[in-house]
């Protein structure tokens, strides 16, 4: 009897011990994760930062890498805590256990990779990797990665930003690939002001015009005439699409009004009608036809481009730049459609969306 129950207290001990062991291994695991998982948030608020760091600089594109710091300034500038070593923010998550987060997008982990990626010239697309750390500050006296301070995690994170650049095919109110196939029906009015009335291809024939054109010139031909995606938007079709801030092969996801200042794909055809009417600022992109149907009271400022026909029934009002690789109808009925060439809407709004913006998503540097 006295053996049995020192085996058992023997094998009761053992398992107690496996248990114990088993609780302390998940919860370092779990701790393990807990702080891989905090060192992976910094690491994209580098990122972030970043791209905020590229898009205030005032001469664009950048082309230099350097963050500064001069707190003495009016008002400070405080763009890193390093110069030297790029953008750099420390931050506590825990005083009573010391752990601090920092993260790190170093100047040479910053890279201008536009002539790799096929561009001309310099500082379009930039790669940027950003490193998130956990320590726990010991000693804040000594550098963090220094003993007697410990890290905890470390991550490292990669993307690339690109700068939209955006050409039209002439300062124009209406571009067309297809003037054959165009109409400007009665009550129909397109009005260069300062730019042209209409632009379109030579040795492809002209608009049907009823309505009123005018412009210096009314209407012209270009050649050679650059309308496609690649030579508006400096981009594939699957670039921009990447780059776009919405991007939908669903029509019903485009909001009225549109999201203000804002880059729009829409993968299909479009109609805009009395339930949904073309409101708003933006540069919309419709990889099909568009419609905007009659008695709407459409009104639209920015750039919208049609790789598909385009139909504008009356009452519209479109200021800046109508492209189409279609034909292009505007209609007046008991009322006008109306296309003004605004070279200061366009500007306002390429200027906002000419910064940087990511190319690529947000991934692990294994």
């Amino acid at each position: 009897m006295v053996w049995v129950v020192v085996c058992a207290v023997l094998l009761m001990s053992a398992i107690y011990a496996a248990y114990e062991a088993a609780e302390r291994t998940r919860d370092t695991i779990e701790q393990e994760l807990q702080y891989s998982g905090q060192a992976t948030n910094m690491a994209r608020a580098g990122i972030t930062e970043a791209l905020s760091w590229f898009r205030r600089q005032s001469t664009q594109p950048v082309t230099v890498f350097a963050p500064r710091q001069d707190l003495a300034a009016d008002p400070p500038v405080n763009e890193t805590e390093d110069t030297t070593i790029g953008i750099v923010r420390s931050l506590e998550i825990s005083p009573m256990a010391r752990v601090w987060a920092r993260y790190e997008v170093r100047i040479d982990r910053v890279l201008d990779v536009t002539q790799e990626r096929g561009l001309p010239g310099f500082g379009g697309v930039w790669q940027i990797d950003s490193e998130g750390i956990l320590y726990r500050n010991v000693d804040a006296a000594v550098a963090y990665n220094q003993p007697p301070n410990v890290i905890l995690a470390r991550v490292r994170v990669t993307t690339e930003i690109r700068r939209l650049v955006i050409v039209l095919p002439a300062p124009s109110a209406t571009c067309t690939a297809s003037p054959s196939t165009s109409v400007f029906n009665l009550r129909s009015k397109v009005i260069g002001g300062g730019g042209m009335g209409c632009v379109y291809p030579s040795a492809v024939g002209a608009p049907t015009v009823s309505g009123t054109i005018s412009g210096t010139p009314a209407q012209s031909t270009v050649n050679p005439y650059k309308g496609t995606i690649p030579d508006v938007f400096g981009v594939t079709d699957a670039e921009l699409r990447s780059l776009a801030d919405q991007y939908t092969s669903d029509p019903a996801a485009i909001t009225s009004p549109l999201p203000k200042d804002k880059l729009l794909y829409v993968d299909g055809a479009i109609t805009f009608d009395a339930t949904r009417p073309l409101d708003g600022t933006a540069v919309l992109v419709v990889n099909g036809n568009v419609t905007i149907a009659a008695s709407t009271n459409a009104v639209f400022n920015g750039l919208m481009y049609v790789n598909g026909t385009c139909v504008i029934n009356a009452p519209a009002l479109v200021r800046g730049v109508v492209i189409t690789n279609g034909g292009l109808t505007l209609t007046g009925v008991g009322d006008y459609v109306e296309v003004d060439y605004d070279s200061a809407i366009l500007s306002q709004l390429l200027k906002t969306l000419g910064q940087y913006r990511y190319s690529r998503p947000i991934s692990l540097v294994e």
